[in-house]
C-alpha cells in the first residue's frame, strides 16, 4: 500500500486475539468432573479444540453409565483424568508447535519457516494425518500396551459406511452402544459359546461390505497389524486385541476383569 493510500484509509475495527495453552491440575473432584475448556484450552492450529472436548464427553460418560448401573466399580472413573490428561496435554503441544511454525515471529528465518511448512501441508500423507491427528490412549487399566501388543491398541477404530439391506449405515450403527469383538473370520465354537455369556456385541468385519473410500477397510487395518480380533470400548477406542483366534479368550477374560468389583486386579 502506497504511503498516500494509506494516508487516505481509515480503520474501522482492530483487535488482538490470544490463545491459552493450559491443562488443569485435576480433572476430578468427588462427584465433579472437568471437561472440555473447563479441563484444557487448546490453541486453535490443528483444529483439535472442540474434538478434544467432545472426546471428554464421550470417555467420561459410558464409565459413568457403567458405574451407575453396577456393571462396574466407581474406580473406574478415576481411568478419565489418567486417559484424557495426557492425550489433552499431547495435543496442546502438536498444536504449539504448529502454531510456532505458522507465526513464530518475523525473524530472518520466519519467510523460510512458513514457506517449509506449506510445501509440507502438500505432502498427501502429512496432509491427511493433520486433521485427524489423535495420539494413542497410553497403558492403562483399560487399555493393554504391556509386551509385544498391535499398534491399533489404544486407537479409535475405523469407522466405514457399511451396506446393509437397510441401506448405507455406520458401523458404530451395528456395534450398539456397549463393548464390542471385532474378529477376521469365525469364531471356534468353544469360544463363540463364552462370547455369547459375555453378552457382547460380535462382528466379522470379513463379512462387512464397506462402501468404497479413500480410507482401508476395518479388515485391511487389522491385518496390516496382523491382528485378528480387537476388544472396543463403549467409545470405540481398541482396549485389547489378539493376534490369533486362539487368543480371543484372552479378549474375553479382559472385558470380564473390567467388570469386577475391584477394578485394581487388573493387570496394567
Amino acid at each position: 500500500m502506497s504511503p498516500t493510500a494509506l494516508a487516505e484509509s481509515e480503520i474501522m475495527r482492530q483487535a488482538s486475539y490470544t490463545f491459552r495453552a493450559r491443562v488443569a491440575r485435576t480433572w476430578r473432584n468427588g462427584q465433579v468432573f472437568l471437561a472440555g475448556d473447563a479441563a484444557h484450552q487448546t490453541p486453535p492450529f490443528v483444529g483439535q479444540g472442540l474434538g478434544s472436548g467432545l472426546r471428554d464427553a464421550f470417555n467420561l460418560t459410558w464409565k459413568l453409565a457403567d458405574v451407575l448401573d453396577g456393571a462396574a466399580p466407581e474406580v473406574l472413573l478415576d481411568t478419565y483424568e489418567s486417559e484424557r490428561k495426557p492425550h489433552a496435554t499431547r495435543i496442546i503441544l502438536m498444536a504449539l508447535v504448529v502454531g510456532w511454525c505458522l507465526t513464530g515471529g518475523q525473524d530472518r528465518l520466519a519467510s523460510l519457516r512458513r514457506a517449509l511448512v506449506t510445501a509440507a501441508c502438500r505432502i498427501p500423507r502429512i496432509a491427511h494425518a493433520l486433521p485427524d491427528a489423535s495420539p494413542a490412549l497410553s497403558r492403562g487399566p483399560l487399555v493393554q500396551r504391556r509386551g509385544f501388543q498391535s499398534r491399533l491398541n489404544g486407537t479409535v477404530f475405523p469407522q466405514p459406511w457399511v451396506r446393509t439391506p437397510d441401506g448405507a449405515r455406520r458401523l458404530d450403527d451395528l456395534l450398539g452402544t456397549g463393548y464390542a469383538l471385532i474378529t477376521r473370520g469365525r469364531l471356534r465354537d468353544h469360544t463363540a459359546t463364552r462370547l455369547a455369556a459375555t453378552g457382547l456385541t460380535h462382528i466379522d468385519v470379513d463379512d462387512l461390505a464397506c462402501v468404497p473410500s479413500t480410507n482401508p477397510s476395518p479388515s485391511a487395518v487389522m491385518r496390516s497389524q496382523h491382528t485378528y480380533a480387537v476388544l472396543l470400548r463403549p467409545d470405540r477406542v481398541v482396549m485389547a486385541s489378539a493376534r490369533t483366534s486362539g487368543d480371543v479368550g484372552d479378549l474375553l477374560a479382559a472385558y470380564q476383569r473390567v467388570h469386577r468389583t475391584d477394578l485394581q486386579e487388573i493387570a496394567v
